[in-house]
């Protein structure tokens, strides 16, 4: 699977997809490069809802950990 991952980030380089590939592969929040040393935390792995939604719908609760 990791040579999966790997080939996709060639293959999809310049279409932002990336990201996405590496939530699916749990890779996301638990991978360590060169310029990041620790895991982050998993609310990483979803976006936060727009204060402009948020406005405008008072049935919409913030996503945790933002």
């Amino acid at each position: 699977m990791d040579a999966l991952l790997a080939e996709r980030g060639w293959e999809f380089a310049g279409e932002g997809w990336r990201r996405n590939d590496q939530i699916r592969f749990s890779d996301f929040t638990q991978g360590r490069w060169t310029f990041k040393d620790s895991d982050s935390p998993a609310t990483r792995s979803i976006y936060p809802i727009p204060q402009s939604q948020l406005n405008s719908n008072p049935n919409l609760d913030q996503n945790p950990g933002y």
